[in-house]
């Protein structure tokens, strides 16, 4: 996940959505990536927003997003 921002961010994006980063994968991967998202929000890698209920999950880097 953070690879998937950091090269969001290089192409120019300044977020990423998780629903981009698990468009082809099962049900059991796109678990995993959202564990790993809550994961690296945790650690202050990534900034999350999410504007209503059932709306994708965009990822921002955070104030550690550079240190991790």
């Amino acid at each position: 996940i953070l690879d998937g921002v950091y090269n969001a961010l290089q192409s120019g994006n300044t977020s990423f959505c998780l629903q981009e980063l698990c468009e082809h994968n099962n049900r059991k991967q796109a678990a995993e990536k959202f564990i790993c998202l809550l994961a690296l929000k945790k650690q202050g890698a990534i900034n999350v927003t999410q504007l209503k209920p059932y709306n994708d999950i965009l990822a921002t880097p955070g104030p550690n997003f550079y240190k991790i």
